[in-house]
């Protein structure tokens, strides 16, 4: 007896559409990818411009409580070898400068004398002990003090001054040094003025960076 064994044929069925991008896809693709792309780089370019700013205004607050201490721990003058009292003083014509300054008038009015001086380390006659320069397109955009009716009321010159042996600071606006203020504010800005922040300083002396 003979046995037949019919042998079946399994075919693999291929689809006739191949799956993968199409160009309309591939191009939509690509315009999501940059447009994120886009949006990534402009904030890290805000919050680089950020901390840029927030550092520069420390470095100021800095360089006023440096005066603070030299002034109140009478450090003997560089440029005079007396002990003299010492400040900052700012001119918003020149808002990328801020001089840093020994008071060697002989009315020891707390004024700085030559703001057009080249803070030269040679130079006995004058009383800027170093300038510091604004870099990156940071500018100092406002300086204010407080006014009568408890409004800032701008200035274009400001002057801190420290004198010991009280650690108070004598804050004089533009050219009246017979009306010490009680509160000074140095407003600082980036490049594209999308970020602000200020320095502030109060006649008792307290020294702190105010966010906007």
């Amino acid at each position: 007896m003979k046995f037949f064994i019919k042998k079946k044929n399994i075919f693999c069925s291929k689809s006739k559409f191949t799956t993968g991008f199409t160009l309309v896809e591939l191009l939509i693709t690509i315009v999501i990818f940059v447009m994120l792309t886009g949006v990534v780089l402009f904030n890290q370019n805000k919050f680089d411009s950020t901390i840029l700013l927030k550092n520069l205004a420390y470095d100021i607050a800095l360089t006023i409580r440096q005066a603070q201490t030299y002034g109140v721990n009478v450090k003997e003058s560089p440029i005079s070898g007396d002990f003299t009292s010492y400040g900052v003083y700012i001119k918003i014509e020149e808002n990328k400068k801020i001089i840093f300054f020994s008071d060697l008038s002989s009315s020891k009015d707390g004024r700085f004398s030559d703001a057009d001086t080249t803070c030269s380390p040679n130079d006995t006659s004058s009383e800027c002990l170093q300038k510091y320069t604004l870099k990156r397109g940071n500018y100092i955009s406002k300086l204010c003090v407080l006014d009568t009716d408890g409004s800032c009321l701008d200035v274009d010159e400001l002057t801190i001054n420290f004198v010991r042996p009280n650690p108070d600071a004598y804050i004089y606006a533009d050219d009246d040094f017979f009306n010490r203020k009680k509160y000074a504010e140095i407003e600082l800005s980036s490049s594209d003025n999308s970020s602000k922040i200020s320095v502030v300083v109060t006649s008792v002396g307290q020294i702190y960076v105010k966010k906007q």
